[in-house]
């Protein structure tokens, strides 16, 4: 645990069959402070752990995958039996930002693990190859995981598994025949992603937007707000800069609901993407720079050969120009294969990656702008409450004759002043703004009793 972090020449580590337990949870904190593993072998161990110990190790391995700063692309896990436990480290993987291989294969998580592992595939865009095999998954399991490829484009490579398989097989051929082509076709269309690539499919909307906790939250500010400002306007008609900047944040709020759809758009409704225009312009330099490359090696050539043989390779001899029609017609590199070459394989991976930098934009920056229209509905809304509260107050200083019809203001000052003893001596007259007092019955048989029930 504190070695590691300081070792900076080992790339891959291997700790299989250590019979380590509890110890492990350390070992993987430490690996998750080393800057320079890609590989990491810890299968095989955790033979006698107790129950209650084995959330640490998960826990560690989890803060591993979701570690911002870690490098590591291949991590197994097999063969360690952790069973419902695997569950925390499945759901870390939707997040996952590095791991590119992942093993998990004998730790029987059941369908139970296979449908969370389908719902991290959908919005997974790094993991290529994942081993699943002996951990007790039936047939529907392998259903929901090939369901979830449909909207995955990075996995390439998920073996057979045939020890899981083995009894459907046997009861339902044609089933299992039928889920595991499908799977197969989605593996292949990744591989190949040339037909593919012009869709755009990776830039999507992830992580269920419009059920977030934050969308709630603001939903629920926003419906506070207009009921304040609902009750202000009732309260007061003249106009109100409060009034207008609440308005004006509850269009925000309602126009948040789909920013980061905007954002996606904004960036699917491009012509064609910068990054693609740049791979053409690299790739038909690199066409260029080949060609004249391996032009000029195969002049080296003939003019090696002509000066060790100079009677039989001299310039105007048949020999000669026989071996340069061949030399020109052999170093001639095909001309699309630098271009696929380039856009399939390094330019899939370029896009993935412009597309995974275009998403966190959007959601940064749709979380940012809706984090700052909570706040700001919080404020006017406690702004709003309290010049309620002050015209309340001043319409209860205001004496009652001034809150009647205009003919109660012409009356004398003699009426006015007698009214207001009058109303001084009587402390049951009401408000006119209070609730109205309704009297009590006195009769007997106004206040007869509901009979019970039979």
């Amino acid at each position: 645990e504190n070695a590691l972090p300081g070792i900076k020449c080992v790339s891959r580590l291997d700790l299989s069959e250590n019979n380590f337990d509890v110890e492990l949870a350390a070992v993987v904190n430490g690996v998750t402070r080393c800057r320079n593993l890609l590989s990491l072998n810890i299968s095989k161990n955790l033979p006698k752990i107790k129950a209650r110990d084995v959330i640490h190790v998960t826990d560690s391995i989890v803060q591993l995958i979701q570690d911002e700063e870690t490098v590591l692309q291949k991590l197994n896990l097999s063969d360690c039996r952790l069973k419902t436990d695997l569950n925390n480290v499945i759901n870390a993987l939707g997040s996952n930002q590095c791991i590119q291989i992942l093993d998990i294969s004998g730790n029987g998580m059941g369908d139970v693990g296979a449908r969370l592992l389908a719902k991290a595939l959908q919005i997974n865009t790094r993991l290529k190859t994942i081993y699943l095999d002996r951990n007790n998954i039936t047939l529907q399991g392998y259903h929901d995981i090939t369901y979830a490829l449909q909207s995955n484009f990075s996995m390439r490579h998920i073996p057979f598994p045939t020890y899981d398989l083995l009894t459907p097989m046997k009861a339902s051929p044609d089933r299992v025949d039928v889920i595991m082509r499908r799977m197969q076709d989605c593996l292949q269309r990744n591989s190949n992603p040339r037909v593919y690539a012009s869709r755009g499919k990776n830039f999507r909307l992830t992580q269920g937007f419009l059920l977030s906790s934050t969308q709630q939250v603001l939903d629920r500010w926003t419906a506070q707000v207009q009921d304040t400002l609902q009750t202000a306007k009732t309260e007061s008609s003249e106009p109100n800069e409060e009034v207008t900047r609440a308005e004006g944040y509850i269009h925000d709020a309602d126009q948040c609901r789909l920013l980061v759809s905007s954002l996606q758009d904004s960036v699917a409704l491009r012509d064609q993407c910068p990054v693609q225009r740049k791979l053409e312009d690299m790739a038909g330099q690199l066409q260029t720079f080949m060609q004249e490359h391996i032009d000029s090696v195969a002049a080296s050539m003939l003019k090696t050969a002509a000066d060790k043989c100079p009677t039989l390779l001299h310039p105007h001899a048949k020999t000669y120009q026989e071996l340069k029609t061949v030399a020109n017609k052999k170093s001639k590199v095909p001309p699309d294969y630098v271009k696929n070459l380039v856009l399939d394989t390094l330019g899939y991976e370029v896009r993935n990656k412009v597309n995974e930098m275009n998403l966190i934009l959007a959601n940064h920056i749709s979380d940012k702008v809706i984090d700052d229209v909570i706040d700001s509905l919080a404020r006017v809304n406690k702004s709003l409450i309290g010049d309620m509260g002050s015209f309340k107050k001043k319409r209860s200083m205001t004496p009652d004759v001034l809150k009647g019809s205009s003919s109660v203001a012409v009356r004398s000052e003699s009426e006015s002043v007698s009214l207001s003893g009058e109303t001084a001596s009587q402390h049951s007259n009401p408000s006119p703004i209070s609730t109205p007092q309704v009297a009590k019955r006195k009769s007997l048989h106004d206040r007869k009793l509901r009979p019970k029930s039979v």
